[in-house]
């Protein structure tokens, strides 16, 4: 499993930035997991902490659009 920690986000953010997620027309949530080695109970969790999901969320966005 992973642990949270600063190089995991870059890590996620990477991932997220190359993949995208489904909710912006990338690959699905659990693809994210499995690759990251974590549940999607966990991925919502993290998502919880204002440095990961700004991250994510802001990756996202970018992925979308560019």
């Amino acid at each position: 499993m992973a642990k949270f920690n600063e190089q995991i986000i870059q890590k996620c953010v990477d991932w997220v930035c190359e993949n995208g997620l489904i909710d912006y027309g990338g690959t699905k949530l659990i693809d994210f997991c499995n690759v990251m080695g974590i549940g999607k109970s966990t991925y919502y969790r993290w998502m919880e902490n204002e440095t990961f999901g700004t991250a994510i969320k802001k990756r996202k966005k970018i992925s979308k659009t560019g």
